[in-house]
């Protein structure tokens, strides 16, 4: 698939996701985690985020704690900004990979993506292992973690 294909086919998977508009959509916790996911999601649309003001090491935890809808709303933005070039943003990969790996098969929360948000999320992940298999060996580590991701996905 090209990058084109893969963003319209995350689109696509994920486009029946609304927007979290109070802090009952966002998250069920009530505590520190709960508050820093209201600052930093409620009230923005998944246009208030791209490669330039995402901050992996902040937003990325979030994710935790955010309920089932609100994280099918705003991972396409994630996936999405993955796929920016030249498609080695090592902190949100670090961060994006530990969540769809461990948290999405882990929580029984994250467990309800749609057969079609598993193949938009395994697609995307096959086309990041394919770009990073043309560069330099040192993705090697990114390469295994995403040829994971794309079994994961695929077999769920």
């Amino acid at each position: 698939m090209t990058k084109n294909e893969v963003i319209r086919e995350i689109e696509r998977a994920f486009e029946n996701a609304t927007m979290p508009r109070t802090e009952a959509e966002l998250t069920t916790f009530n505590d520190i985690d709960a508050m820093a996911v209201i600052e930093n999601f409620l009230g923005k649309s998944r246009d208030d985020f791209d490669s330039s003001n995402f901050l992996a090491s902040v937003y990325m935890e979030d994710f935790s704690y955010m309920k089932q809808g609100a994280v099918e709303y705003y991972l396409p933005v994630v996936l999405k900004i993955m796929l920016a070039e030249p498609y080695d943003l090592d902190e949100l990969w670090i961060y994006l990979h530990g969540f769809l790996r461990k948290d999405c098969f882990d929580e029984p929360s994250l467990k309800r993506f749609t057969r079609s948000q598993r193949n938009a999320i395994s697609n995307w992940a096959a086309f990041l292992q394919t770009e990073w298999e043309k560069k330099e060996p040192w993705s090697w580590r990114e390469i295994k973690e995403a040829t994971d991701l794309v079994q994961r996905f695929t077999q769920s």
